[in-house]
């Protein structure tokens, strides 16, 4: 399964088997130096609250996506990913929405 998230400028597609992102804005597949994780839940005020790994994402994107977002429509969610070796959590750019795609 495919994941899709839009800022509205830029779409990252995260392979849900792989993790391997591509970017469809500059037509950019990453290597395998740059992978997917999964993503963070987080409170209103930043602080994480459950973490997810990719299967439990990708599961939710396609079960319920609107979960992933509060009702003023601010993601409740943070991608996290294997960038060369370092963990993190990417705080830029902010979703405003997700599909998926068998």
């Amino acid at each position: 399964m495919k994941i899709g998230i839009n800022n509205g400028v830029e779409t990252l597609v995260i392979d849900s088997k792989t993790g391997r992102f591509t970017r469809l804005d500059i037509n950019y597949t990453g290597s395998n130096a740059w992978l997917c994780t999964g993503a963070v839940i987080l409170n209103n005020f930043g602080s994480i609250v459950r973490e997810l790994n990719l299967t439990q994402f990708a599961n939710v994107c396609k079960t319920n996506p609107r979960s992933l977002f509060h009702k003023n429509g601010k993601p409740k969610f943070r991608v996290t990913d294997i960038d060369h070796g370092t963990y993190r959590i990417q705080m830029c750019p902010v979703p405003k929405t997700v599909w998926t795609k068998e």
